[in-house]
């Protein structure tokens, strides 16, 4: 069995403080759940190998192959195939379920030793043929709709709502439909301003750069307007992008929502139908976003990464990217 362990960030400098806690982490996970210590260091000493690689240096942090066996090799039985065969499809299940609960915590142990670093477990490289990307506060560093309040002059009414939503304390589409409300007769040429203008996050055009490189399929999948959105998925080189649509009469917002919406459900529902037009399966993608609205999708895809992620949404996925860049995440995809 064969996995691939991954410390990205600015604490992964250091190769030599991060090898050990690499061997602990692997030993752990792949010890019987439950084990004492002693029953721990006696099943590890009979796995030969169980061999962490010299590690390859990424962009922004190593990546070290770990291979497990028994003495003779033969295949490791358990735990290890166990862990795979939990992640087949999706790789980010719930966090309920117990060998992911468990490759958590000890991810979450990992990063608490080392700090300035995000570890990422993987079973094994698997075909990515597509990437989906949240917009707001994840492939630009603001929300564009509090950007858009702001030329209205309802900011702060529009930044609560927004805050809500992201958490998921308040219900993303009646928020969402209340916010558009207030930006009536705001300019529409306002809303492609700010796709233009408004800042990117560090390492994302790297990482569509990556991925539209190996022919993935790259979308933006986004709750916000499509003026704004299909503007910042143009900067970005995305080849499809899905938003909002309003309502528009004479150059400006009317107040109104078109349906259907694109809440939580509704990125995956529409990321799925545009991913099956193109033969290709929410397993074979990589996603990431940092919102409640997020949930569904990422709990969907192949690999979900929770960027800078509200609490909600790291618990549908060990995988967090708190230090690094946007660009880690093509080393994990491992277009190549």
């Amino acid at each position: 069995m064969i996995f691939y362990l991954h410390a990205i960030g600015p604490g992964a400098a250091d190769c030599a403080r991060l090898k050990p806690v690499a061997e602990r982490l692997m030993l752990g996970l792949l010890s019987p759940s439950g084990a004492s210590k002693a029953r721990i260091e006696t099943s590890v000493t009979a796995l030969d190998p169980m061999t962490l690689s010299d590690p390859e240096r990424l962009a922004e942090g190593f990546r070290w192959v770990v291979r497990a066996g028994v003495e003779g090799g033969a295949p490791l039985s358990t735990p290890a195939d166990t862990l795979a065969a939990s992640w087949t499809t999706p790789l980010t299940t719930s966090l309920a379920t117990p060998v992911v609960a468990a490759v958590a915590e000890a991810l979450a142990t990992a990063r608490a030793e080392v700090p300035g670093t995000d570890w990422f477990m993987l079973p094994d490289r698997r075909p990515y043929r597509a990437l989906a990307c949240d917009m707001d506060h994840t492939c630009v560093a603001e929300e564009t709709l509090v950007a858009a309040a702001e030329r209205a002059g309802v900011a702060t009414e529009v930044d609560q709502l927004t805050r809500g939503s992201t958490s998921g304390t308040l219900d993303f589409t009646a928020s969402l439909r209340e916010r558009i409300r207030m930006l009536r007769g705001l300019s529409v040429r306002d809303l492609v301003e700010i796709g233009h203008t408004v800042p990117l996050n560090a390492g994302i055009e790297a990482l569509v750069a990556r991925a539209n490189r190996a022919g993935a399929l790259t979308v933006l999948v986004t709750g916000g307007l499509t003026p704004t959105a299909e503007v910042v998925a143009q900067r970005l080189g995305f080849r499809a992008c899905i938003s909002n649509q309003v309502g528009i009469v004479g150059g400006r917002l009317d107040g109104t929502l078109t349906d259907p919406v694109v809440d939580g459900p509704g990125k995956r529902t529409h990321l799925s139908a545009l991913l099956r037009a193109q033969g290709l399966r929410l397993e074979q993608t990589v996603a990431t976003g940092d919102g409640a609205n997020d949930c569904e999708m990422l709990a969907g895809v192949g690999l979900g990464v929770a960027f800078r992620a509200a609490e909600v949404l790291r618990g549908v996925t060990p995988h967090w990217l708190d230090h690094g860049t946007l660009a880690g995440i093509a080393d994990l995809a491992d277009w190549a």
